[in-house]
């Protein structure tokens, strides 16, 4: 397989996912690059100290992506005092102009790839208030029928009266009969003398959820593919990857496979199928620069050692329960894997360092099925239950 296989793949892998469109807007410092870093992975958007960093709408990731992303985000540019008509210019301008592009891709068949599908109204929660002009903007979504959700950030840092501020201004402007308000903790404050954070994390899942329940159903899944709050919710799409992969085996009826290079190419195409999965950034940017298909193949066998031997015996022939059972037993290893890496935090190791840090843990959740087999696709139904329901 030649080496441009891994970005190809990776490329057909996300282009199964109908993207959706999310514009997160507020002032400057309201914490929108730290909301967006933490539902959909470390570093996706650059953080500041509360200078606008972004002077335009700014799309992340940037349409010179080498691998496209499930979920394009649109953040808003900051603004300073006295550029408030400035401010809710831009934000007019660019709805209305995602609008116009979106009804004409429609009247051209070309379905909606600039619309706007859902807004995040980030409001500093420790502000104790919401400005007219920012009731004007949160009209003008309304206006264009834009699902929307206001999010009260940072309020681990605000005091309850300056939530009940917030909210109450939101209750006399009405907005909070139009829309739902939730309120985040996205990273709360370090405590200067013990280095631990003031509380832990919250309003999170709720936004995830909240983003989901608004979205059109086909994008739902693109979401679920690229957020990383809730890994377990991932397991679904997961689990299509395996359960595919394995009645592939079983659909040849039981007879022997051809060679081992179909269940190669299988095993490559699911490893990196998962890895798309579990996390934009990391995941799939260190699969693309680990260089070759020979280098991942040669990592993965490594790491598998002799537990391959077990499933396929010396001499034996490939049968499609053998196969079957080791393909569904090495996608819920990479998952395993994968979950780990999004949990674990890599950022600044090195590429020999990840890969050992890859090769231990194939080794180790790997080693877990070395009895396991499957010999019938009624079986993988037992199998799927354990799978999306873990202890």
């Amino acid at each position: 397989m030649p080496e441009e296989f891994i970005t190809e793949e990776l490329k057909k892998q996300m282009g199964k996912f109908k993207v959706p469109n999310i514009a997160v807007i507020g002032r400057t410092g309201v914490g929108k690059s730290t909301i967006i870093n933490s539902v959909f992975g470390a570093n996706l958007a650059p953080t500041g100290t509360g200078l606008s960093i972004t002077p335009k709408f700014h799309r992340y990731p940037p349409k010179k992506s080498q691998i496209p992303a499930p979920v394009v985000i649109y953040d808003s540019p900051g603004f300073q005092a006295g550029k408030e008509e400035k401010f809710v210019k831009t934000v007019s301008d660019f709805l209305a102009e995602k609008q116009k592009k979106a009804i004409k891709e429609q009247k051209q068949q070309e379905g909606f790839n600039s619309q706007i599908h859902l807004v995040w109204y980030i409001v500093n929660a420790a502000s104790a208030r919401v400005e007219p002009f920012e009731k004007e903007i949160i009209d003008k979504i309304n206006s264009q029928k834009i699902p929307a959700i206001i999010v009260l950030s940072q309020c681990d840092r605000a005091s309850d009266n300056e939530i009940e501020g917030v909210e109450k201004a939101l209750r006399d402007f009405e907005l909070a009969k139009v829309y739902d308000i939730l309120q985040i903790a996205a990273s709360p404050l370090i405590l200067p003398k013990t280095n631990k954070p003031i509380c832990e994390p919250f309003g999170l899942n709720e936004l995830l959820d909240k983003t989901i329940e608004l979205l059109p159903d086909i994008y739902t899944e693109a979401l679920i593919a690229m957020q990383m709050v809730n890994l377990k919710d991932k397991r679904e799409i997961v689990w299509k990857y395996i359960s595919t992969a394995a009645m592939t085996c079983f659909g040849a009826g039981f007879t022997p496979v051809p060679n081992s290079a179909t269940l190669l190419t299988s095993q490559i195409s699911l490893c990196i199928g998962i890895a798309s999965i579990y996390g934009y950034k990391e995941v799939t940017e260190f699969i693309v620069n680990i260089g070759t298909v020979a280098t991942l193949n040669t990592l993965i066998s490594t790491a598998l050692g002799d537990v391959f031997g077990l499933f396929f015996p010396p001499g034996s022939v490939l049968t499609a329960a053998a196969s079957a059972s080791y393909i569904v037993a090495f996608g819920r290893t990479c998952t395993a894997v994968f979950e780990k890496m999004a949990k674990d935090n890599l950022q600044g190791k090195g590429k020999e360092e990840i890969k050992q840090y890859l090769q231990a843990n194939f080794q180790q959740e790997f080693a877990k099925y070395t009895l396991f087999r499957i010999n019938s696709p009624e079986e993988l139904k037992i199998v799927e239950h354990n799978f999306l329901n873990p202890s």
